[in-house]
């Protein structure tokens, strides 16, 4: 994880995107967080980082982040 956080502090897509992937699918050791998880994969998904806007995309799909989720903004 230490290696992720250096990379996202450097503004790194992949960096980002795989902070968010811990996050939401509980690897690396991390507790699970889909609403932290969700800012992490939206910096990614901002560098148009793909597996980030598919895991975004889920969250909000399965309303994982409760009224902030958006099938419209899923899809």
């Amino acid at each position: 994880m230490y290696l992720l956080m250096k990379s996202a502090e450097k503004d790194c897509a992949l960096g980002l995107s795989e902070i968010g992937a811990a996050l939401m699918y509980c690897y690396q050791n991390v507790e699970q967080n889909d609403a932290l998880a969700s800012y992490w994969l939206e910096r990614a998904a901002a560098k148009s980082e793909s597996l980030a806007m598919l895991s975004q995309g889920r969250l909000h799909v399965e309303h994982r982040l409760g009224e902030q989720s958006s099938l419209d903004t899923g899809k």
